[in-house]
């Protein structure tokens, strides 16, 4: 009689072709609700450790969300492929103030839709701005700020597509520094 090793659970099971489904392990497979975990562990000494929701919640938009794959497959295309812009745009501003030592953070929220493109993007929050001068000293005051490099951005933004695309319509934010270390 040949005889087969199984794993449910975490338990082994030894298979008899002789044995039908219902008997033997089938019933270690069975998913376990979590009112059958309470029960289970409700007269041990874990008991006062034990917390149990009276009600369970169900929202509306649990539906809204894109998968962790798909979350990350969007960060690394702006990493490999879409980085470029942000540099474009502060090289030319750079270029426009006539000045190498502009450095801030860069915030960037965009829509993207379930076809993969931008629908709409705007700058949330920009530091962009002269932290020396033109010879490399430090300023006394305030520097001039970046003031062009927001629409640049938003333009290329508004150009950006990912493949796959998010499951639902998906608003991300993006955040970087640019410029040399201040």
């Amino acid at each position: 009689m040949r005889e087969t090793t199984k794993f449910l659970n975490g338990v082994a099971c030894v298979l008899v072709p002789a044995l039908v489904a219902g008997a033997g392990c089938a019933a270690k497979n069975k998913q376990k609700s979590n009112e059958d975990l309470y029960g289970e562990f409700s007269d041990n000494k874990y008991q006062e450790d034990i917390v149990a929701a009276e009600n369970t919640a169900v929202y509306g938009d649990a539906d809204k969300g894109i998968s962790p794959r798909t979350l990350a497959n969007i960060e690394d295309t702006i990493d490999v492929t879409y980085k470029t812009d942000f540099e474009h745009c502060f090289e030319q501003e750079m270029d426009r103030m006539e000045t190498r030592w502009i450095a801030g953070q860069i915030s960037v929220e965009f829509d993207i839709g379930t076809d993969g493109k931008v629908i709409e993007a705007k700058v949330l929050a920009e530091d962009l701005k002269e932290r020396k001068t033109p010879e490399g000293e430090a300023l006394q005051g305030e520097g001039r700020v970046a003031e062009k490099f927001d629409d640049c951005l938003e333009e290329h933004v508004n150009d950006w597509e990912f493949d796959p695309p998010p499951e639902v319509k998906y608003t991300h934010t993006y955040s970087v520094e640019l410029g040399e270390a201040w």
